[in-house]
């Protein structure tokens, strides 16, 4: 996997019929810092970070959102969470997953009403509470309802994480 300092975005090839901002970014049609890539998954600075530490990792392919996914995509979600963890731990967090347990780390898809972009995308959020408290709101120190986990996006398709 290619975790490397952050960089800024380049111009990419095959990603036209992409109507989505990820897919300007996926382009290079529009700035990003970005932390990681491969073929599959690119991960990057949330242009709009509701913390000190706030990334995106999305797949190449473009995926509406994470009830789209199915048994199918386990393997891509396994990556998004691997992908995810490395960019922390990277980033001088030792356990993601006392982290989380903690509320000081979250890792979530939105659902509808918060969907902004249309293109699957997980979050890892760092240090919580959020800097508003409507951020807090749209991007809670734990998953729920509106911003499942992981995990739950799995059982989502069967499976687990």
């Amino acid at each position: 996997m290619a975790l490397s300092a952050a960089r800024p975005n380049v111009a990419r090839t095959g990603f036209g019929g992409n109507p989505t901002v990820f897919g300007a970014i996926l382009r290079g049609d529009l700035p990003a810092t970005i932390v990681f890539e491969d073929d599959e998954v690119l991960g990057f600075r949330d242009a709009h970070p509701v913390s000190a530490h706030h990334y995106l990792v999305i797949p190449k392919a473009l995926i509406p959102h994470a009830a789209a996914l199915s048994s199918a995509d386990l393997p891509l979600l396994r990556k998004l969470v691997s992908v995810a963890t490395q960019i922390a731990h990277t980033n001088g967090v030792a356990d993601v997953a006392r982290a989380r347990e903690e509320g000081v780390l979250s890792l979530g898809f939105h659902r509808w009403p918060f969907i902004t972009v249309p293109h699957l995308h997980l979050h890892l959020i760092w240090p919580h509470p959020a800097t508003t408290w409507i951020k807090r709101w749209q991007h809670p120190a734990w998953n729920g309802v509106l911003y499942p986990s992981p995990e739950t996006v799995a059982r989502w398709c069967g499976s687990e994480l």
